[in-house]
């Protein structure tokens, strides 16, 4: 245990360069030409004076902190490169090709720096974020079988006033799922195969028409959901088309919820 937080100790504090060998005391006996950690040991030398099983350690750096401090910089170049093109999203192994490093240990200690630093931030596992990301294609990524809809849709389509700003609601395919990180939620709500459709892909992202967003909020408010907004009061329903909403509810199998979004559309 000495000798470990001797080492961690040094490696922090001091950039020696490859030729001023080190010494300290430790009480492992290992061989000379062992490599441990970033050193080498070029001798060991019994410490009887001391006692019995220490030996004073004497090694010989190979790469020393100014190594990883610069390996680092260049790794936060490599991400602020990507970075648009991300729209600051980065999954474990887009980090892994764009930093070229297939080596486990070496790859974590590299994400690790890189989030010390503020570079990256860890939104879930296997999932990271730069200080400005897009939420909306964060939830997209970690489920690809999804699209954004509700009131994020409605508030871009202008159907009603603003939504959190910190939040993205998605429909999926399969169970649903909440994600809560930095501040930020995303919710996924699971739905049938057969109601999944109603969207349209822009860069990178499915989002549905105000329609079938319309639809999914009626859908999941029938199942309990709350938004934060009123389905009765808050939504502009004169700037939909009611040929396309006709035509997506003989889409739904369940004859209850068509009578109550045709009630409250007031479709004819």
């Amino acid at each position: 245990m000495l000798a470990c937080s001797a080492f961690e100790y040094f490696d922090h504090t001091s950039c020696p360069r490859a030729s001023h060998p080190l010494r300290f005391i430790g009480a492992v006996s290992l061989p000379p030409g062992y490599k441990l950690a970033h050193y080498e040991i070029l001798a060991l030398t019994p410490l009887a004076l001391v006692s019995a099983g220490y030996f004073i350690w004497t090694l010989k750096p190979l790469k020393c902190r100014l190594y990883y401090v610069m390996k680092s910089l260049s790794d936060a170049r490599v991400v602020s490169a990507l970075e648009e093109h991300q729209r600051g999203i980065f999954s474990a192994a887009d980090l892994q090709t764009a930093l070229a490093d297939r080596h486990p240990a070496s790859f974590a200690r590299r994400v690790s720096s890189l989030t010390e630093a503020g570079v990256l931030r860890r939104f879930l596992r296997g999932w990271y974020a730069t200080e400005t990301f897009h939420l909306a294609t964060l939830s997209q990524r970690v489920a690809s079988e999804s699209y954004v809809s509700f009131g994020n849709v409605l508030a871009r389509d202008l159907l009603i006033g603003t939504n959190p700003q910190r939040q993205v609601m998605a429909v999926k395919l399969g169970r649903a799922r909440t994600y809560r990180a930095l501040g930020f939620e995303i919710v996924h709500l699971g739905i049938a195969p057969h109601l999944f459709f109603g969207f349209e892909t822009k860069d990178g992202v499915r989002y549905a028409n105000s329609e079938k967003a319309v639809l999914d909020v009626m859908y999941f408010h029938l199942r309990g959901q709350t938004f934060s907004f009123d389905l009765f009061s808050d939504i502009d329903f004169s700037r939909l088309e009611p040929a396309r909403l006709r035509a997506y509810l003989e889409r739904y199998k369940n004859p209850k919820f068509v009578s109550f979004a045709s009630n409250v559309l007031q479709l004819p």
